[in-house]
């Protein structure tokens, strides 16, 4: 038994490992710490040089594994770290197009309701105006009606005129009367039927530009869908 020469106790058996040492088994002073006095005895001798070379070598082998580790586990920590501020990145503008495109969608939706209600509108007013033109029409049939009976009245009366020419002079003086009394009022109503025919020409005409109108506004309104579903087809890709 080897005593430690500081101490006086019992020494301790070891075996090396580290550098060309390795394997070797040595005896050292027992106590921990400060109070060691740094007692080596070796009992092994040392290695042959082949077998001190190979040590040499395994362990520059693991010194480099080690450093190429730590390496490794840095770049991959550094990867690591870039991946997050990347993903973080891209989730913040993945947050930022839902909102542009739920926001996007709202307001096609609230646009195609106004359309929609504009639309309902503008066909309500086609009815009816298409109602009042149907009506006008009526009124001036009926005003062409009183036309024909008051030229066919005109025409009696000039032949009443004619029969009683020989008729005393005052009977003919009241008849030039009523005939002058009765074509003014048939110009009065050829000129209230011509106001009603033009009134009618410009209610048509006024008709037909809203329709044209109304039709090129849905147009637009069908090619704004197709735009919208284009539009949701291309996002839907690019989230897939």
């Amino acid at each position: 038994m080897v005593f430690c020469q500081k101490h006086g106790k019992a020494t301790e058996r070891f075996v090396a490992f580290e550098g060309t040492s390795t394997g070797r088994r040595f005896l050292a002073c027992a106590e921990q710490g400060a109070d060691n006095c740094g007692f080596v005895e070796w009992v092994d001798p040392y290695w042959p040089i082949p077998m001190e070379n190979a040590l040499l070598k395994l362990w520059q082998m693991y010194e480099d594994a080690k450093a190429y580790r730590r390496s490794d586990n840095l770049n991959s920590a550094l990867t690591i770290q870039t991946l997050t501020c990347e993903k973080k990145s891209l989730e913040d503008k993945f947050q930022e197009l839902a909102k542009h495109v739920d926001t996007l969608f709202q307001a096609q939706e609230t646009r195609t309701i106004e359309h929609l209600y504009v639309v309902s509108e503008y066909k309500k007013e086609f009815e009816e105006q298409k109602a009042e033109i149907a009506r006008k029409e009526g009124e001036n049939q009926k005003l062409n009606e009183k036309y024909v009976i008051l030229q066919n009245l005109s025409r009696a009366q000039g032949k009443m005129i004619k029969n009683l020419k020989c008729n005393h002079l005052k009977e003919k003086e009241r008849l030039i009367e009523e005939r002058r009394k009765m074509k003014l009022q048939i110009s009065q109503l050829q000129e209230v039927l011509a106001n009603s025919e033009a009134e009618i020409s410009d209610k048509v005409t006024k008709l037909k530009n809203e329709l044209a109108y109304m039709t090129l506004l849905n147009e637009k309104l069908t090619e704004e869908v197709a735009t919208s579903s284009s539009w949701n087809q291309l996002l839907n890709e690019k989230m897939k």
